[in-house]
């Protein structure tokens, strides 16, 4: 047995774990992070996004990248 888990099996987890957790409505596809920097005042991440509806920035307690 490798001691890794496959794509298939990362994928599976995180979609059970997003489904478990209603997190599939904070979650934004065919977007682009221009930038991300952890603010010291308030302890959050501020990102600036593109995306065909525009260029935003959004301040979040958590991040989770992913790429295909």
């Amino acid at each position: 047995m490798p001691p890794y888990l496959s794509s298939s099996q990362v994928q599976g987890y995180l979609k059970s774990y997003a489904i478990q957790f209603d997190l599939y409505r904070h979650i934004r596809l065919n977007t682009v992070v221009r930038k991300v920097v952890r603010s010291t005042g308030n302890a959050k991440w501020q990102l600036r996004l593109s995306s065909k509806n525009g260029d935003e920035i959004i301040d979040y307690d958590k991040v989770f990248f992913a790429a295909e």
